[in-house]
């Protein structure tokens, strides 16, 4: 009897030794104590039972309303904690799938807040834990639970995290070949058709596009019908012949991105992006920042959910109190002769700066400035450069980019290409000039996933890391790890 008294203290401890460090991390601003909360934390995986607190905690704890916040730690933490056992493995997504359908009264209180925080660590420890561990934590129970919350639950960012996650599982062949006898392709065709005609709530607009897009990129990349084979690029100018296979096997069409003369630049940017067949929407999902540039040069940095404005490496306070919202729409204008910049929420101005001299900013307008955005952990816009009307076009004299610039085929489709087309005979373009450079040599079999880094998901993984003996990783990515 004392000894499971023990037990019960020892766990209240623990849950409440987790939820004050956690609370921690949402209002440090001192980089010390910020970097002590994260390590009371990850200090916890050490142990089997602790770990599995640990993540029941942060189901219940993870609000999807600061997410923006939350994320980033959660990743972080998981990222550097210990390899958990298997038992363990198990034994988390059991609670996990107690948390999502909870007995009792718990069920009415805690189903729908934990569902959706559920999915987003589940997606946090496939990625962390691709490979043989991955396996473990991905029963028929788990894959039953994400489908059915693509297929049948209203909230948006419940299906977006679903989705993430069952792409993460996917990195593990075994759970990738269970995925695709499930009707995923089903159920990501029918959240891809989601339309938001006649809503007015611009939140509610935000979630329904983010699942559109995780639908649709899923299916372009990582659950594509393999049986049929994808067609060979074209430019925009060449006629298009009728084709029998369905349209999400094909390439983008050359009306979809004819008027589109500059995109986000695949090619000059970090490597975890996710991009639209247009070039225009990105998101990422991985567990590191990401950053990436336009194709044609001008930017400036404006940090909304800080309400920073950055130039030349500096900062400064700018815009409201409040954080930017989902469903915002950001506008950004630049006139180089007299050094003024702004920055617009829903067509409001915050107000002209000049964070750089006149002479300063001429100088570097002559090596071209680029629009570019950073994100952390699931985070998702569209951008429009002027290929289609603004929303809230500004008062001031104005050109847009889109009528200023040209684009290469050659460079649109490289920009767009699916992933799962990208590990063998890629288009390899120099990502400032568009010119081609010489390609990888094309592979004729067809590509064991299972085989690749579970990194870069791009080499095959033939290093095995001494002593502990994780493999999984190609020679590039094992080079490049710290510890």
């Amino acid at each position: 009897m004392n000894r499971m008294a023990a037990r019960l203290l020892e766990r209240v401890f623990v849950k409440v030794h987790i939820r004050a460090a956690w609370n921690k991390l949402h209002n440090i601003t001192e980089q010390g104590e910020l970097s002590s909360a994260l390590e009371s934390l990850i200090h916890l995986t050490a142990t089997d039972s602790s770990y599995c607190e640990l993540i029941g905690v942060m189901v219940d704890m993870i609000s999807t309303d600061s997410l923006g916040i939350a994320a980033p730690f959660l990743c972080h933490i998981i990222d550097m904690a210990a390899l958990p056992s298997q038992q363990t493995t198990r034994r988390m997504s059991q609670q996990l799938l107690s948390k999502c359908d909870p007995g009792g009264l718990a069920r009415l209180r805690s189903k729908k807040k934990n569902k959706p925080a559920a999915a987003l660590i589940w997606s946090v420890l496939a990625n962390r834990l691709a490979g043989e561990m991955s396996s473990f934590l991905f029963s028929d129970a788990v894959c039953g639970c994400l489908l059915n919350n693509i297929e049948n639950d209203p909230d948006m960012l419940c299906k977006v995290f679903s989705i993430i996650a069952l792409e993460k599982f996917s990195l593990t062949g075994l759970c990738k070949a269970r995925i695709m006898r499930t009707p995923i392709r089903r159920l990501l065709r029918d959240t891809a058709n989601m339309s938001t005609f006649g809503l007015t709530d611009q939140e509610e607009i935000a979630g329904i596009m983010q699942a559109k897009f995780c639908a649709e990129w899923s299916l372009r990349n990582i659950f594509r019908d393999n049986t049929l084979e994808p067609t060979e690029p074209q430019s925009d100018a060449s006629p298009r012949d009728s084709d029998p296979r369905t349209e999400e096997t094909k390439r983008p069409a050359g009306p979809k991105t004819a008027n589109i003369n500059v995109m986000l630049n695949t090619l000059d940017a970090t490597r975890h992006w996710k991009v639209s067949e247009d070039g225009l929407s990105i998101r990422n999902d991985g567990s590191t920042f990401e950053s990436i540039r336009a194709t044609k040069s001008y930017g400036f940095a404006y940090d909304g959910c800080r309400n920073m404005i950055w130039a030349d490496g500096d900062s400064e306070p700018y815009g409201d109190s409040e954080p930017w919202r989902p469903g915002d729409v950001l506008g950004f204008y630049l006139d180089i002769d007299n050094a003024v910049m702004e920055c617009f929420i829903n067509g409001r101005g915050l107000g002209p700066i000049s964070p750089l001299s006149k002479e300063h900013l001429e100088i570097q307008a002559v090596a071209g400035y680029y629009p570019a955005l950073s994100f952390t952990s699931f985070q998702q816009a569209t951008i429009n450069f002027g290929a289609t009307p603004f929303r809230y076009p500004p008062a001031l004299p104005w050109r847009n980019l889109n009528d200023n610039a040209t684009i290469s085929a050659e460079m649109r489709m490289a920009i767009v290409r699916p992933r799962s087309d990208s590990i063998h005979g890629r288009i390899v373009l120099d990502p400032v000039t568009g010119v081609r450079l010489p390609a990888m040599a094309e592979e004729e079999s067809e590509i064991d996933y299972s085989l690749l880094c579970t990194i870069c998901c791009d080499h095959t993984a033939t290093v095995t890391l001494q002593p502990c003996g994780h493999n999984g990783l190609c020679i590039q990515c094992a080079y490049s790890l710290d510890m």
